[in-house]
């Protein structure tokens, strides 16, 4: 749902209805796009996906309310594992997102933060944080510059 903050109104971001769950939704710096976490399917099979994933969308204005184009999926539901809570870079370059990717590989495994390149088409995922090797657990943060 959005709001307009000009007259309060509510209503669902039109071109994204579907019955698969939707939710976490992160606005671009720049605001033309929002990231998502969605069940949707990965392909056009009607089946909801095992698996939760990340998922871009442009946002245009139609000249009265938002319209979404076609969500792009950023993430890949890699042996049933679920990605969530997108969050851009400051510049709008970037995703960042926590995985079950790597939960239970051993103990003290869970959830990590993977980042990928928000512009380009092949999207390499790159682990910031290793929960496995860190015995303080800190995260290795590459989002802020230096």
């Amino acid at each position: 749902m959005i709001q307009n903050l000009e007259t309060g109104e509510v209503y669902p971001l039109e071109g994204l209805q579907h019955p698969w769950l939707d939710s976490r939704p992160n606005w671009s710096p720049d605001d033309r796009q929002i990231a998502f976490y969605s069940t949707r399917p990965l392909s056009n099979t009607p089946s909801i996906s095992p698996t939760g994933n990340i998922f871009v969308s442009t946002v245009i204005s139609n000249g009265t309310k938002p319209v979404a184009g076609a969500p792009v999926a950023y993430t890949d539901g890699v042996d049933g594992k679920h990605h969530a809570y997108p969050d851009w870079s400051p510049d709008g370059s970037k995703i960042a997102f926590q995985t079950s990717r790597h939960a239970g590989a051993t103990s003290g495994a869970g959830w990590e933060i993977y980042v990928t390149d928000a512009r380009e088409q092949n999207r390499t995922l790159i682990r910031l944080t290793n929960f496995d090797a860190n015995s303080d657990n800190e995260p290795v943060n590459n989002m802020r510059p230096a």
